[in-house]
């Protein structure tokens, strides 16, 4: 059994562009906020291929919180997350972190620093999370539940960003800020 992912949500996979990458991921971006692993918030997939682990995270794209470099053309440049900026990215991603879990309490999911996806800035931006075993997978039921439960989390971010109620219908109220989303403001 699958779930029905549609409008405002995308689903894009990667496992590298030119040589594998080191985490290979599946996400889902609502396209309101995001379209790139690289910014904004996002649910994704995270496989460790070295533990056999995989992980469901609401996650702080860490490229974003990092910044960009500029080389002398003017073009982006990602510099990796190495040295000096490890310390600076983890307390910058584990404050926005703790900010979204304030806003968006949820006491299913994980929150600690026990994740361990392969990579640490999907680590340090993981909001919540939950670990599978690749060898002893919960049944499809569970994995779409699961995966329900985080789309409730994502919706509840979007309202939260965008300052929505909802009434008791499970209506949002007001205008809503559909355009350009600036996560960066919200946290």
């Amino acid at each position: 059994k699958c779930a029905q992912i549609e409008l405002p949500y995308k689903v894009i996979g990667s496992y590298g562009k030119g040589r594998w990458t080191a985490v290979p991921w599946i996400a889902v971006f609502d396209s309101r906020i995001t379209t790139s692993a690289q910014k904004g918030v996002y649910i994704v997939y995270l496989l460790n291929k070295d533990t056999k682990e995989l992980y469901l995270t609401f996650e702080i794209a860490a490229t974003e919180a990092i910044g960009t470099n500029v080389d002398s053309e003017g073009k982006a440049v990602f510099s990796g997350i190495v040295g000096k900026t490890v310390p600076k990215l983890k307390a910058k991603l584990q404050e926005k972190a703790s900010q979204i879990r304030t806003a968006i309490p949820d006491d299913y999911f994980s929150f600690d620093d026990k994740i361990n996806s392969g990579a640490q800035g999907y680590d340090f931006g993981s909001v919540y999370y939950k670990k599978y075993s690749a060898n002893d997978l919960p049944d499809g039921e569970t994995l779409v539940s699961d995966l329900k439960r985080m789309l409730d989390i994502y919706s509840k971010y979007y309202q939260w960003v965008n300052n929505l109620q909802l009434d008791d219908t499970g209506e949002t109220g007001g205008e809503e800020k559909v355009n350009d989303i600036n996560t960066k403001d919200a946290l």
